[in-house]
């Protein structure tokens, strides 16, 4: 559901269609995914947000009044055992290296984090109450 319109997704008539992780990225996260007991992260969150220094994605999330990534940053990114923060190049490898995986909501009304999370080996974590999933009138 969106901060800025009410008439962007209606849960009477629309759907949440399952968001896509391409082929390759799923092979590599799963791939990169250890054995849960080998696992030195505790939590792992790594990704777009409003303070971004390209003025497109910042405009994004600004608009989305989307703050919750923001203060992961500032309340867990130094934290011992947790890696948070902007994009990273082992993305995969973070994530298959964390234990819980944080699936804050994205610029629109669904994160594809959860999936990739999944993929991961990592238990998500979803950080949003207005995030949407495919399927959420069945599985409860």
């Amino acid at each position: 559901l969106c901060w800025h319109c009410e008439d962007c997704f209606q849960p009477w008539k629309d759907l949440v269609v399952p968001p896509v992780t391409p082929l390759p990225g799923a092979r590599i996260l799963l791939a990169k995914s250890q054995p849960f007991e080998q696992r030195q992260l505790l939590m792992t969150w790594h990704g777009q947000h409003a303070e971004s220094q390209n003025p497109a994605v910042r405009r994004a999330y600004t608009i989305t009044n989307e703050t919750v990534r923001i203060e992961l940053m500032r309340n867990l990114g130094r934290l011992p055992d947790v890696s948070i923060g902007s994009p990273v190049s082992d993305y995969a490898g973070v994530m298959g290296n964390s234990m819980f995986c944080l699936c804050p909501k994205g610029a629109s009304s669904y994160t594809s984090r959860v999936f990739e999370s999944l993929f991961a080996g990592c238990v998500p974590v979803i950080l949003s109450d207005d995030v949407r999933l495919p399927f959420d009138h069945v599985v409860n």
